[in-house]
């Protein structure tokens, strides 16, 4: 049996893979974060920098700036998101 408006979050991201305020908020936050500290943010870090109290939610946009190039990320590993230029060096 089919359950409506049960996606995952691949599937919710992949419909909607467009730079906003908000991705583009979590976006500076983390080049920041890494200019300031040489350390990258903890996706609770990344909420609380943008009002978000879901890490659902910060979990959908962060896999939704990697479907659009501006992060990636190393699976199975803490604070896994990386700036693609930060990587290149």
């Amino acid at each position: 049996m089919k359950r409506h408006g049960a996606y995952t979050l691949e599937a919710r991201a992949s419909r909607n893979p467009r730079m906003n305020k908000r991705r583009q908020a979590i976006l500076d936050y983390i080049r920041r974060y890494h200019e300031q500290t040489g350390a990258w943010p903890s996706m609770r870090e990344i909420g609380w920098s943008v009002g978000l109290t879901s890490s659902s939610t910060v979990a959908f946009h962060l896999y939704a700036l990697c479907q659009l190039g501006h992060l990636l990320r190393y699976p199975h590993k803490s604070r896994s998101y990386r700036l693609p230029e930060a990587s290149a060096s």
